[in-house]
């Protein structure tokens, strides 16, 4: 019985840490899983402009609680299920926060008052078409990708 018990509680734990993210999960099982994907979204952008304008929302709430800054690596790999910690919500922006406390968030990520404006102003305008000139018409330089202030 004991032998029994020690091979269900060591089964238990390696499907535990063989389960974990991390960046580069698929680099030797499907090295093109990422350029996959890409090419999926990037169709997927093309034929529905609000596509781009969604995604762009989504992965700001994750760069906002996950990052501290604009940008962060992607874990991949995970077979564990979904699991959501309810205390970072807390550090989300807010619709009743006031302009100060809004900007004081996004300092705190190393974002700029030009990227909350542009952040929250979800797909009206990031649906315009095209995209490039007019955020350029609208932001100057200020382009996604760059860091001019």
């Amino acid at each position: 019985m004991a032998l029994v018990f020690l091979v269900l509680i060591s089964a238990t734990f390696i499907g535990i840490s063989q389960g974990q993210m991390k960046v580069g999960f698929y680099s030797n099982t499907c090295p093109d899983a990422e350029s996959m994907v890409s090419g999926v979204v990037r169709n997927a952008a093309q034929n529905n402009p609000n596509i781009a304008a969604k995604l762009l929302r989504l992965h700001f709430h994750d760069c906002f609680v996950d990052a501290n800054g604009p940008s962060y690596e992607v874990p991949t790999g995970r077979r564990d299920g979904r699991v959501s910690d309810v205390s970072q919500a807390a550090n989300m922006p807010d619709v009743s926060d006031s302009i100060q406390q809004l900007i004081a968030k996004f300092r705190q990520k190393g974002l700029s008052e030009k990227e909350l404006v542009l952040l929250s102003c979800k797909s009206p305008l990031l649906s315009l078409s095209p995209l490039t000139n007019s955020l350029s018409c609208m932001f100057g330089d200020f382009m996604v990708g760059r860091n001019s202030k």
